[in-house]
């Protein structure tokens, strides 16, 4: 188990099957949960960010899964 010190790092490093799972798509990822939410469509998944909350945007990470796959 990698433990790099950032929750977020580690739970992609720690969970490349899940995020093999979702190919060339946006996630928002909690460390505790993980993937919360995924999308292919950039413009989809920025209208659902857009619409979280201040304590969502501050406890999730969103990325795109070919930073990791």
């Amino acid at each position: 188990m990698i433990d790099t010190g950032d929750p977020y790092l580690d739970w992609c490093e720690n969970n490349l099957d899940e995020l093999r799972k979702y190919p060339d798509s946006f996630v928002a990822i909690d460390p505790q949960i993980g993937i919360v939410h995924h999308d292919s469509d950039s413009d989809s998944f920025a209208a659902w960010g857009r619409g979280l909350s201040k304590a969502d945007k501050a406890r999730l990470m969103l990325t795109h899964t070919s930073m990791y796959v």
